[in-house]
C-alpha cells in the first residue's frame, strides 16, 4: 500500500529558482519552511514572502 502525505520544502537561496516555483506547485507539497539564511532583512522576506505566494 502507498500512503502520500504532504511535506514541507525548503529553498536555498534568497530567491525562488524555476525548480522552486514547480515544487510550490506540487500537489503534495504541504508548505514551506524559510531560514536565516533566505533573508537579510525585513524587506526581503517580504519580497520572497510575496514571491511565494504569487
Amino acid at each position: 500500500m502507498t500512503h502520500h502525505a504532504p511535506v514541507i520544502l525548503d529553498i536555498a537561496g534568497q530567491s525562488l529558482t524555476d525548480d522552486d516555483r514547480r515544487r510550490l506547485q506540487h500537489p503534495l507539497c504541504g508548505g514551506m519552511i524559510l531560514f536565516t539564511r533566505n533573508f537579510k532583512d525585513r524587506r526581503t522576506l517580504t519580497e520572497l514572502t510575496a514571491e511565494i505566494k504569487a
